[in-house]
This record gives structure tokens, C-alpha cells and sequence, in this order.
């Protein structure tokens, strides 16, 4: 008997730009928008340092958080709604969310990620999981979106495209506080939405050391009513969708010398549901053959990293760490398929846990010659869990997904005529070691591989003027599947 299938890795994936065009921050500004353009974006995508937006050689947009704010964006659905060839293809609940970048990243949400998330300098993510971090936009300092394959300076996971979210730096030199708040209605709900967020900033020695704390409560009234069987009669609840987001932050930067940063981060977030985001109608809003289910979609994760920085005389050292932990969590909802299964109940559920270092070196220098290169290393695990019981069939499961993984990688470009045309290539090697190991109804399932992949990028960038940049950039992509057998 054989349990799920496929173990490859997935390396065929390129995406070819041929095109005279900028990079951009958004949509082109107009006289009368109400939201101006800013002069310049600088972003550090490339990991070569800061760079303004417009002489990045990719298709990259980037979002400052004075723009997220002025445009009213609040969280990832209002993001991705932003940017070209993205969409939003599942949302099981506030908490779990899943993102497509021209169709990549739409199979559904088993296996890993197809668009990398990255909180800073390290990824977000475990194993056999494709979810979006859920952020408050509240601690964003700027959003960094990269579109197409980032298999070299990114790796396994991105294979479609790559998030960065840059959160808030303390203010060194002053004690300073910022918040905000809101309160709006929804359609078909009885009750309003709020939402509060706050943040105080220490300076605890000027200049050298600095605290940043901060903190949101989002709630989100319902407005689905639930029926026990079809919608008709009263329903058994009103309004029963509520969703409460929490999160926490605390951001201590350390500045001893110019040449000296360390920066530690810890996060802590939570989303709590009422009932799911799939409805059997929204028109009106109702969720049918529910039985006697209270359905709930919960999350909560903590999240720590820290950031190394030092600057040589013509290389900047960078180490980055992270560790995630998701807490045991999951959704429930109640099922009505009709003669002869009846009404029954789907949980899926489980925890993981993620340790992530990466050491990287990179020229610093007005040199003509440019060069970013280092090491990466994960060991994470992830548990998933399912049940399915109805009065005349009962399944359930939990299948352990365990990766120790690491990879090398370079680009490498150099400016010729004065810095008119700079060519660009790039490789990365990764290897893995991934086991699965899995029980269906008693029955074992397990699996262990050992692969790896080779991602390559070429680039060939020219910039004729100050305010143009054209571009030809190929590269690859990959992720992971694993597979499983019966032992």
C-alpha cells in the first residue's frame, strides 16, 4: 500500500526578462493622487548594500511604510493586491494565507513554499508549508516584493518570487512614541471592527544602544451566519466569524561603533477565528450543514533573530540567525456531504519549529568589481495532523516532516565602460536531508532522501542615463517534495 507521492526537487523554472523598463516603487503617480511617489526607495535585495530602487536590474517593486500606511494596506491580502501577476489562492483562515506570483504557488498547500518570505534578513517558514506570515503593517519599515525565480541569493522556496519585510529600527538619539487607530463597518455585520497598535521607543545609550516595543489588537467583527443544515429556518448563529488578531515585538539594536551593528528581534503573534473563511455563500454570508461544529481557525508563533554587521575596509560581514517556533494549533469545521456520509467534522492541525543561520560576505567599496557570497543552513520539522470523522467513516493521520539543510552560494558583476554596462552571473549549490515519516489509520508511511540542486542566474544590466535602466536577467528556481512509502 502506498501512502502520498513525488521526492524531487524542482530546478526547471526560469523566468527571462527582455524588457527597456524601470524598476518601480507602484502604480504610476498622477497629479491629483492623494498618494505622492517618493523620490527614492533605497532597498538591500541584492544583499550588496543599500541601493536605490530605480538601479535594481530585476523586476523588484518596493512599498516604505509611509506608503503601506497612506494607502490604507493592514496585511498581506491588501499587499499582494499591489503587485502585478499576484494573487491571493487560499485563505483558510485569517491565520493561514497563500500567495501566487503568476501562478506559481497556486497547487494547494502541501509541500513546501513557492514564494519565499523573508522577516528581515532570514526566512519565514517550516517544511510541507506554503503559509504567509500574518504581519500587522504597523512595524514595517519597508516591503521588498522580487517576482520571478530567486533561486541564487534566496534559494529553496522561492521559486516564483521572494517577500521581504523590513521591520522598525529603535530611534538611537530620542524617546519617542507613535500609535494608531481605526474603527470601520462591515457589511451584513452587527458589530464594528477595531484595530489599535502602539509603539515606544528607548534610547538607553544615545546613540550606541536602542529599544523599540510595540504592539496591535485587531479585531474583525463576524457577519456569517450558521446554519446546523440548509439555510433555512433560523440559523443556529449570527455573526459568528469574529476574528482576533494579537502581535508583540521588541527590536534592541546595538551600534558600539560605526563600523558595528547588532540587531535582536522577537516577535510573538497570534490570530483566533471563529468558524472559517469558506463560506457556502457570500451573498448572503452563511456557512450551511455545520451540524452542532463550532468551527475555529487558531495560530500562534514566536519568532527570534538577530542580525551581525560588520564593516571592513572593502567587505561588509553579515551573519544572520533565526529560530521559529509555531505552537500547536489548527482549524476545525463541520462538513455536510449528504447521504450516505451525513454531517461529520475536518481537523487539521499541528506545530513545527525552524533554526536558520546564514554567514555572507559582500564587497563594499566604489570598485568596479562586486561580489556577494556565503553559507546557509536549516534544520526545522513540521507536524501535521488531520481527522475526519463522520458517523459511518472515520480517518485521521499525522504525517512528521524533518529537513537538516544547507547551501553555498555567489554572484559576482563587474561595471565596464564607467559603469554603463554591468554583467551579472551567479550560482548556488544546496543539498538536503529530508524524512517524512507518516501514519494513516495505523498504517506507517515512511520516506528519506538525500538530493540536491544547482540554481544559476545571469544578468546583463545597462544603464544609458541617470533615469533609465534596461535589463536582461534569466535565472532558476526550485523547491521541495517529498515523497513517501510504506515500510
Amino acid at each position: 500500500m502506498k501512502s502520498a507521492s513525488s521526492a524531487l526537487v524542482l530546478s526547471a523554472m526560469a523566468v527571462i526578462a527582455v524588457t527597456p523598463a524601470f524598476a518601480q516603487d507602484e502604480a504610476p503617480a498622477t497629479a491629483d493622487d492623494s498618494v505622492r511617489r517618493e523620490a527614492t526607495i533605497v532597498v538591500t535585495a541584492t544583499k550588496t548594500g543599500a541601493q536605490a530602487l530605480e538601479d535594481v536590474p530585476f523586476a523588484i517593486q518596493a512599498f516604505s511604510g509611509e506608503s503601506l500606511t497612506n494607502r490604507n494596506i493592514r496585511e498581506g491580502a491588501d499587499l499582494i493586491e499591489l503587485i502585478p501577476g499576484a494573487s491571493q489562492v487560499q485563505q483558510i483562515g485569517a491565520g493561514y494565507r497563500i500567495f501566487a506570483f503568476r501562478g506559481t504557488g497556486a497547487g494547494g498547500p502541501v509541500g513546501d513554499g513557492m514564494v519565499g518570505y523573508y522577516l528581515d534578513d532570514t526566512p519565514f517558514g517550516v517544511p510541507n508549508n506554503q503559509t504567509a506570515p500574518p504581519l500587522q503593517y504597523f512595524d514595517i519599515e519597508r516591503v521588498e516584493v522580487l517576482r520571478g525565480p530567486q533561486g541564487t541569493l534566496y534559494g529553496q522556496g522561492s521559486m516564483g518570487g521572494a517577500i521581504i519585510y523590513r521591520t522598525k529600527n529603535p530611534d538611537m538619539s530620542e524617546f519617542t512614541t507613535e500609535g494608531e487607530a481605526s474603527l470601520s463597518s462591515t457589511a451584513d455585520a452587527s458589530d464594528p471592527n477595531y484595530r489599535v497598535s502602539a509603539a515606544v521607543s528607548v534610547p538607553l545609550i544615545k546613540d550606541k544602544l536602542g529599544l523599540r516595543l510595540s504592539g496591535g489588537y485587531d479585531y474583525q467583527a463576524g457577519y456569517v451566519d450558521v446554519y446546523s443544515d440548509g439555510p433555512v429556518g433560523k440559523p443556529r448563529l449570527t455573526d459568528a466569524n469574529d476574528i482576533t488578531a494579537k502581535n508583540l515585538q521588541a527590536v534592541l539594536l546595538w551600534q558600539p561603533t560605526d563600523d558595528l551593528s547588532v540587531r535582536l528581534r522577537a516577535w510573538e503573534f497570534s490570530t483566533d477565528q471563529d468558524f472559517l473563511s469558506v463560506f457556502a455563500s457570500v451573498d448572503p454570508p452563511y456557512a450551511a450543514n455545520q451540524g452542532d461544529v463550532n468551527g475555529y481557525d487558531k495560530r500562534k508563533a514566536r519568532f527570534y533573530s538577530n542580525t551581525i554587521n560588520y564593516d571592513f575596509s572593502n567587505f561588509t560581514l553579515t551573519n544572520a540567525t533565526s529560530y521559529q517556533e509555531s505552537l500547536p494549533g489548527g482549524f476545525s469545521t463541520g462538513l455536510g456531504l449528504g447521504p450516505p456520509l451525513g454531517t461529520g467534522v475536518l481537523k487539521n492541525g499541528g506545530n513545527s519549529d525552524s533554526f536558520v543561520n546564514e554567514f555572507r560576505l559582500a564587497t563594499n567599496g566604489d570598485g568596479p568589481f562586486h561580489w556577494v557570497g556565503g553559507l546557509y543552513y536549516q534544520k526545522a520539522e513540521g507536524l501535521y495532523i488531520f481527522n475526519l470523522d463522520f458517523p459511518s467513516l472515520s480517518l485521521d493521520g499525522t504525517t512528521l516532516t524533518k529537513t537538516e539543510n544547507s547551501s553555498v552560494f555567489s554572484e559576482i558583476s563587474y561595471d565596464l565602460f564607467g559603469g554603463k554596462l554591468v554583467p551579472l552571473v551567479g550560482l548556488r549549490y544546496y543539498q538536503d536531508t529530508r524524512t517524512s515519516e507518516s501514519v494513516s489509520n495505523g498504517v506507517p508511511a515512511n520516506s528519506k532522501a538525500n538530493l540536491d540542486a544547482t540554481t544559476w542566474r545571469v544578468n546583463l544590466a545597462y544603464y544609458p542615463t541617470e533615469d533609465w535602466t534596461v535589463f536582461f536577467n534569466a535565472g532558476t528556481g526550485f523547491r521541495r517534495i517529498v515523497s513517501q512509502r510504506v515500510v
